[in-house]
């Protein structure tokens, strides 16, 4: 009697970072080609697969991709939104619009706040908000240049899609192996004070991240098959109250 051979399963020398995998940094990530095994091999296409705990939405973005539906919760907000990005199919004309607009805006300002006397609204808007050690973790010019983007992501005329794009690449500047905060590997570890040789820039680097993303996401969107017509939910939930329902 012929015995079935278990699945090789070890991904270590495959990209896992391929499509939208890589957009955000995310702690304990499952790899994707895991998720892609499961999924082929016990769903079908057009049916709908639920992820309890979807973390940053490996799972929604290997769904879409094999052409199931998916349901995904998460308690944590920030996952909600990254999963969200991750999942999406966004124009991406539309999202050099908006961050062309949005470090165009800020760049003015941070220029009027460097050279000129500041209104007292530009000062406001230069103003991070209030945290217990703001000013350890991040260097003042650092906290400024956070806080104009901040406010000009809020402000740009773009659909929801594209601006929950922004709010990710914003995020990815601080939680990221290489923080514009006084800290180092925020994702992986709790915050070890770093102190950066250089003052972080944090307008080009926000550009330079948005280019990246953006051909990231130009991936996924080529990887994807029109005809599967997918519908894909990220949702804020805690698995321990999930009532499971058939999803239409």
């Amino acid at each position: 009697m012929a015995t079935a051979r278990m699945a090789q399963l070890n991904f270590d020398a495959h990209n896992t970072l391929y499509a939208t995998h890589g957009l955000h940094a995310f702690a304990a990530k499952c790899p994707p080609q895991l998720v892609k095994y499961g999924i082929s091999r016990y769903s079908k296409r057009g049916e709908t697969v639920l992820d309890p705990m979807m973390g940053s939405g490996t799972t929604l973005v290997e769904a879409r991709l094999l052409g199931r539906n998916a349901v995904g919760y998460d308690i944590d907000p920030l996952a909600r939104l990254i999963a969200r990005v991750k999942s999406r199919l966004v124009s991406d004309k539309s999202i050099e619009t908006a961050c062309d607009q949005v470090v165009k805006r800020a760049r003015a300002d941070l220029d009027a706040l460097r050279c000129g006397s500041p209104t007292a609204r530009l000062r406001k808007r230069a103003s991070p908000p209030d945290f217990p050690r703001r000013d350890f973790w991040f260097e003042a010019r650092v906290s400024e240049e956070l806080a104009l983007l901040s406010y000009h992501i809020s402000r740009v005329l773009a659909s929801g899609a594209v601006r929950d794009f922004l709010w990710v690449a914003f995020s990815s500047l601080i939680l990221s192996r290489t923080s514009v905060a006084n800290a180092r590997d925020i994702v992986h570890s709790r915050p070890h004070y770093w102190k950066h040789s250089e003052i972080p820039t944090v307008i080009p680097r926000f550009e330079v991240r948005i280019q990246r993303m953006r051909k990231q996401a130009t991936q996924f969107r080529e990887m994807y098959a029109t005809e599967h017509h997918t519908r894909i939910s990220a949702r804020i939930g805690d698995a321990r109250g999930l009532r499971l329902r058939k999803y239409q």
